[in-house]
C-alpha cells in the first residue's frame, strides 16, 4: 500500500469514528429528553382530533367587569374537516367562521362585527394553492380590498391560533411554531410553550388544567395569549387571557 492510500485510509476510519461517536451522542440526548418528559424540538400546528366537539359558552371580563358572552361551535364532518364558529356579544359583538383540516390547515374563513341591524361583513376568504384569496374591509376607510396573498405551509388562520396552541402535545417544556394570517396583518409568526399544570376554577367548574402561553409576532408589536385547557380528555378551553387584559372563562358545555 502507498503512501498516499495509507492517509485515504486513516482518514477514513477517522470519519467514520466521528460519525459513530455523533450518532451516539444524539441517541443519548433524544434518550434523556425522553425520559424526562420534555423536549426541546419545535413542533408545528397541533392536531384538531384532540378537541372535544360540541358547544361552548363563556362569559367575557374585562379588567374584572361584565364584557359580554360568547358561544363557540366545534364540529367535524365525515370528510374530517373542522369547523370553528363563535358568537360574541356584547362589548366586542362579531361572528366568525373558521374551516380547516384535521392538521389546521385553513380551508376558509369569514368575520362580521356588530348585532343585529349593525351587523357590519368585515372579510371573507378562501385558502387554496397556497394563497388566502377573497376581500376585506378597510376600517379606516370601509373601502372593499381585494385580498391574494400568498401564504406560508404551516399557515393556520388566525381566529383559530388558540385551539391550535391547545391541540399540542401537554408535556411541561413542550415547545411550538406556526404562522397565522388575517387579512389586515397577514403572514404573523407564533411560538409557544406549554407552561405546565395548575388547577383552573371558571364558573363551569373547577379542573386539573394545563397552561399554554404564546407570543405572536405583528408587523409593529408581539402579543402574549395564555389558554388553559383540561389534563386530561378531549380537550375544551376553559379559560383564554389575551393581551388587552381581557379574559374569557368557561359557563358551560354542550355535546
Amino acid at each position: 500500500m502507498s503512501d498516499k492510500q495509507e492517509i485515504f485510509v486513516a482518514a477514513a476510519i477517522v470519519t467514520l469514528v466521528r460519525y459513530i461517536f455523533s450518532s451516539i451522542v444524539l441517541l443519548a440526548v433524544l434518550v434523556s429528553e425522553s425520559s424526562t418528559g420534555q423536549s426541546s424540538s419545535i413542533s408545528p400546528r397541533g392536531n384538531a382530533e384532540q378537541l372535544k366537539i360540541g358547544r361552548f359558552r363563556y362569559r367575557t371580563l374585562v379588567n374584572g367587569k361584565d364584557g359580554g358572552t360568547s358561544e363557540i361551535s366545534i364540529s367535524k364532518s365525515s370528510a374530517n374537516i373542522f369547523t370553528f364558529t363563535n358568537h360574541v356579544s356584547g362589548a366586542f359583538a362579531q361572528q366568525w367562521e373558521a374551516v380547516a383540516t384535521t392538521m389546521f390547515a385553513p380551508l376558509s374563513a369569514k368575520l362580521t362585527f356588530g348585532e343585529g341591524d349593525k351587523v357590519r361583513p368585515r372579510f371573507e376568504l378562501n385558502y387554496r394553492d397556497g394563497r388566502a384569496i377573497g376581500w376585506r374591509i378597510e376600517k379606516s376607510t370601509a373601502n372593499k380590498v381585494e385580498v391574494d396573498v400568498k401564504v406560508l405551509p404551516d399557515t393556520v388562520d388566525q381566529r383559530i391560533d388558540w385551539a391550535a396552541a391547545m391541540s399540542q402535545d401537554l408535556a411541561p417544556g413542550h415547545q411550538f411554531a406556526f404562522s397565522v394570517f388575517d387579512p389586515a396583518t397577514q403572514i404573523s409568526h407564533v411560538t409557544g410553550r406549554v407552561v405546565g399544570p395548575e388547577t383552573v376554577t371558571v364558573p363551569a367548574g373547577t379542573f386539573a388544567a394545563v397552561r399554554i402561553a404564546y407570543t405572536m409576532e405583528k408587523p409593529d408589536h408581539k402579543e402574549t395569549y395564555q389558554v388553559l385547557t383540561n389534563a386530561t380528555g378531549a380537550r375544551i378551553l376553559l379559560k383564554e387571557e389575551f393581551p388587552n387584559g381581557a379574559i374569557t372563562e368557561l359557563l358551560r358545555s354542550k355535546e
